[in-house]
């Protein structure tokens, strides 16, 4: 950690030209006041600078000009942020902080569309559509929102329906067979009744090229399409339905054979073709009603997510053995929230959350006859039925004591799973029903939230805040022994001071963040013994500490520069594996032990021309090095990708280039074991023409 605390002397006391990331923009040259700048990250919309939580925005031009098309597309533009890229949409995993978790466990972090949580990971990786903004908030949130906001919460927010008719049609091409087209039609019904649609298709040839059967492994089509209906009869109340669907139909999981000791990949060779296919479809209504002297919220959802995954599990060209899973999620959601108005003195929040999940999977493993193992059936088939529901109760005050500010919140949680697992093995033609198990599993825990902010002027925030973390424990779809089938909950105490500050007449402002983090029971990925899947288990004691910088210059009106540096150090502090390795000091896998972001946004006037303005925008995102597994033999060394896009503005058609990892950086995506190891490759050098019919 020295070097840590020597990092953060040089920010403090270093005339700085690093920046973050919470301006917005306005369509002429005219740039809005940092300090007019909110979120919406404590369900009160708060000027960002003012806000005791670690908090990033970005706004719908800069994720428009950045092209930030995907979840992964975060990681390093968010300090100590990443996204696992596994080769397919299927179950991304998010790691912020440290804290994150592989597969099929619930998310760490959470995420928030439009005010509905997405519960099921499998759905987190989606293409944006019209996306207006998104906040991400780092550390626990559990006294302001739903369920797994423990390492911290994603919100993004769509467009919503305005008052007067607009619309494009955007065509994009690019290398590896790729190219996109969608359509947004915003139309007011009345006075009183808003809808905007958007729709997309997306196809691209694939990546990579599987050699054994000599086609591209991870061709994709994708379809998506939002409604949204809005209702707005007058200043007090108002009521937006949404309706969001996507289709992916993907070959994926190019993975390769890893070469520990030239660590280098191998080509992808295996004989079975792999596909995740999905359809997702979420459905929500919020509706908000302003009072004399508070405000009430309801959000309502609907979720359901039918996928399928076909995998060559062994990768190789031999038939040794093959998957095929099915899955339905069926998730319900009502959430209901009074809070005071903006500009009460003493603001609180009271609310109340319900879920109900019901999750059906099916695993079929077939083996092939270079499986060898005779006396193994010659395929089996497990089902799970696996309801989960939960109940919270929360709420946060935040009271003012002259220039400073103390909040004090509490949650109650309640979960409770069942799981009902049967498992069938076929030989020879004839089916062996092998014992299944039913077992319930029931959750509770209180977390507590303390802060307290000092803030003498609009240009200065400072603040200490400790919370209590908790995540529920569940069942394993993969286990070999007893002892497998479930893991505990996770908990932790957070303590994060941060400072937030704004110079030059709110030209610059920086917001710097220190946090440490103690975990118990944290929930680890971890391959099962037989090498068919992998398993959640509990690592005794772990911690998390490190540094977070946000910063952001405007230059002029055409010029912003904006940066960020995240250090985490992430650690098992009392851990003795299942093998019964001790791994009490090792770094926790798939952190980076830092991130940085660098870009800049240039935009030129052309007088009296058909052009009427160019933005240009570069940015490189740096990720340190990530050890991929408990033991920490296997890591990617650190390496650092350049994105670039320059658009070209006229009065009805905006058109452009871009590029991502302009400079074919070669990196693994993905590391993971079975009987051998194998890696996931980054996306190589991608470059794009795109057109936007305006009208």
């Amino acid at each position: 950690m020295k070097a840590l605390y020597i990092i953060l002397i040089l920010i403090l006391t270093l005339p700085c030209a690093v920046f973050t990331q919470d301006t917005v923009y306005k369509d002429t040259h005219q740039v809005i006041n940092l300090q007019e700048v909110t979120v919406q990250a404590e369900k009160l919309t708060t000027k960002i600078q003012e806000t005791p939580i670690a908090v990033s925005l970005i706004p719908a031009k800069k994720i428009e000009q950045e092209n930030i098309n995907t979840m992964a597309d975060l990681t390093a533009r968010i300090p100590n942020f990443f996204v696992l890229d596994y080769g397919s949409k299927q179950s991304p995993a998010v790691f912020s902080r440290g804290m994150g978790l592989r597969r099929d466990a619930q998310p760490s972090v959470g995420l928030y569309v439009d005010n509905i949580p997405y519960f099921e990971k499998g759905s987190f990786n989606f293409d944006f559509l019209d996306i207006d903004r998104i906040e991400v908030l780092r550390g626990p949130q559990g006294t302001l929102y739903g369920r797994n906001t423990m390492g911290g919460l994603i919100k993004i927010y769509t467009q919503d329906p305005k008052g007067l008719f607009n619309g494009y049609l955007k065509t994009d091409i690019g290398n590896y067979g790729q190219s996109k087209t969608s359509i947004h039609i915003n139309q007011p019904l009345s006075s009183k009744f808003y809808t905007v649609f958007n729709a997309a298709y997306a196809h691209g040839d694939g990546f990579f090229t599987n050699e054994t059967l000599n086609k591209k492994a991870d061709a994709y089509d994708t379809y998506s399409g939002r409604l949204k209906l809005a209702y707005r009869p007058n200043n007090d109340f108002k009521a937006t339905f949404s309706v969001d669907f996507e289709r992916n139909n993907q070959l994926g999981y190019a993975y390769a054979v890893y070469d520990t000791d030239t660590q280098k990949a191998n080509d992808i060779n295996y004989n079975k073709e792999s596909a995740y296919d999905r359809d997702q479809l979420s459905i929500g209504l919020n509706l908000e009603h302003i009072g004399n002297w508070f405000v009430f919220n309801s959000a309502t959802g609907y979720q359901n997510m039918d996928d399928v995954f076909l995998i060559d599990q062994d990768f190789s060209p031999a038939n040794v053995y093959f998957i095929d899973q099915n899955r339905t999620h069926n998730t319900y959601y009502q959430e209901v929230n009074i809070h005071s108005k903006p500009d009460a003195k003493i603001t609180w929040l009271f609310g109340s959350m319900a879920f109900k999940q019901l999750t059906d999977k099916g695993v079929n493993v077939t083996f092939g006859e270079d499986f060898m193992a005779p006396n193994y059936p010659d395929s089996y088939l497990k089902t799970y039925d696996l309801p989960t529901s939960g109940f919270a109760l929360y709420g946060q005050s935040t009271v003012p004591l002259g220039k400073f500010n103390f909040t004090g919140g509490l949650r109650l949680d309640l979960e409770s799973a069942s799981l009902e697992y049967t498992n069938t093995e076929t030989k020879d033609g004839a089916d062996d029903i092998k014992p299944g198990f039913e077992k319930d599993l029931n959750f509770d825990q209180i977390t507590p939230k303390v802060s307290l902010s000092y803030i003498p002027n609009a240009d200065f925030t400072a603040y200490f805040t400790t919370t209590k973390g908790f995540k529920a424990g569940g069942f394993n779809s993969s286990f070999d022994y007893e002892e497998d089938k479930t893991y505990d909950p996770e908990t932790s105490w957070n303590y994060e001071i941060g400072i937030k500050s704004t110079w030059f007449n709110k030209q610059l402002s920086t917001n710097l963040t220190l946090f440490h983090i103690d975990i118990e029971n944290q929930q680890v990925a971890r391959p099962v013994e037989s090498g068919q899947g992998s398993m959640t288990k509990n690592a005794g004691v772990s911690q998390s500490r490190g540094i977070e910088f946000e910063a952001n210059l405007i230059v002029s009106d055409d010029l912003q520069i904006w940066a960020n540096l995240g250090i985490t150090e992430a650690k098992f502090t009392s851990y003795t594996n299942s093998n019964t390795i001790v791994l009490s000091g090792n770094l926790i896998p798939n952190v980076p032990k830092y991130t940085f972001g660098l870009g800049a946004d240039y935009s030129i006037d052309f007088q009296d021309s058909f052009i009427d303005k160019a933005h240009f925008n570069l940015s490189y995102q740096h990720i340190g090095k990530i050890y991929w597994d408990e033991e920490n033999d296997a890591f990617q060394k650190n390496y650092g990708i350049t994105n670039t896009k320059l658009t070209f503005v006229t009065s009805s058609v905006d058109f452009g280039f871009w590029g991502k990892n302009i400079f074919g950086t070669e990196y693994n995506a993905f590391y993971f074991t079975t009987s051998k190891p194998f890696v996931q490759l980054g996306k190589p050098a991608q470059f794009g023409f795109f057109a936007k019919l305006k009208f």
